[in-house]
């Protein structure tokens, strides 16, 4: 026993002061200490479980997917009147303005789509590849209720297009656009992948999907879209309740839209009439000329030395449509802006 005991003092001085696991503990405490420690060590990766930790039966997903399908067939029901009878029955039977409407009815409209898709592919994992007659219920049910969701992100695409209607496209508004559309591409996705058993290809669509849209978002200049929209939207006729064009608006755009902006604000100036229109028109020419003209930032930014490192071809265009007209913006703030107010003598 000595002998034992100076080995494993000996043994305890080169480790410094510790000893292998387990070593002088008792054989059950030793063979628990051996155990955890091979545990530790074990570098076998851990799997998954095979089977989703719950498990829907026929009654489960009838009810469930069933009850959904129900709800958005009828709130589509009650949209039927809307579709069909525009603002003049939206005034007549609800009493809401057609801005409380859109705002009120188009990001719920978009949260129910939102939240649906993940329901369908939880509800699609919970129920076991060998249980087809269960797959071949959801699947029936999953595409009711994903025709239906379509049907849900047309209102909330009409409702937008009236807003737009009677107070103008805004980049804000063009967003919400894409994300529905893509909201509606990611329907018809989990469709032809999930619904038809093969789910391994939906993220992946995705995804790519996903970067597609901000992507095109980029190429296409939301900015320049927002101008033509208002601009075609002031020629054409309408009631008297819709908003007319703002010029102050137009001119806040980049990119594309500033020589739309310059052409509309020069064009409309010679009807400028109410007190309104020339502050209006004021506003517009400054904030062009402030943003784009001689003395700007982005003129400052461009003439710098090597400025091709930050050259940017949006604001190239927007600086060259300013600079061509620049003597006719600085002659509409000279007739619609009042005189600034001179220095004080001290």
């Amino acid at each position: 026993m000595a002998d034992q005991a100076s080995v494993k003092d000996v043994a305890k001085g080169l480790s410094g002061g510790r000893l292998p696991p387990g070593e002088g503990l008792p054989n059950g405490c030793r063979s628990t200490a051996h155990r955890k420690n091979a545990a530790l060590l074990d570098d076998q990766p851990t799997r998954a479980p095979a089977n989703f930790p719950i498990r829907l039966t026929r009654l489960d997903v009838t009810v469930g997917l069933g009850a959904l399908a129900l709800l958005l067939a009828a709130f589509i029901a009650t949209q039927l009147g809307w579709f069909f009878g525009g603002a003049a029955f939206l005034r007549a039977r609800t009493g809401l303005t057609v801005s409380a409407y859109a705002r009120r009815g188009f990001f719920e409209l978009v949260w129910v789509t939102t939240l649906a898709i993940p329901l369908i592919l939880a509800t699609r994992a919970a129920i076991p590849a060998e249980d087809r007659e269960v797959r071949r219920r959801h699947s029936a049910l999953s595409a009711w209720i994903i025709a239906l969701l379509v049907a849900v992100s047309v209102s909330a695409v009409l409702r937008l297009k009236l807003y737009v209607h009677f107070y103008g496209l805004t980049v804000e508004r063009i967003y919400p656009l894409a994300f529905i559309a893509w909201l509606v591409f990611l329907l018809v996705w989990t469709a032809v992948t999930v619904l038809r058993g093969r789910g391994d290809q939906f993220v992946a669509g995705t995804l790519i999907s996903a970067l597609a849209t901000l992507l095109t978002l980029n190429l296409v200049d939301p900015d320049a879209i927002v101008a033509r929209t208002n601009l075609a939207r002031a020629e054409t006729p309408g009631d008297a309740q819709v908003q007319p064009l703002d010029v102050g608006h137009l001119a806040t755009l980049s990119g594309g839209a500033v020589p739309s902006a310059v052409t509309a604000v020069i064009a409309r100036s010679n009807a400028v009439a109410t007190p309104d229109d020339k502050a209006q028109h004021c506003i517009a020419a400054k904030t062009l000329l402030t943003r784009w003209g001689p003395e700007s930032r982005a003129r400052r930014d461009h003439e710098a030395t090597a400025a091709w490192r930050s050259w940017n071809h949006d604001d190239a265009i927007a600086l060259e449509a300013v600079a061509l007209r620049g003597a006719q913006l600085r002659d509409i703030v000279a007739a619609n802006c009042p005189p600034a107010p001179p220095p004080a003598q001290r």
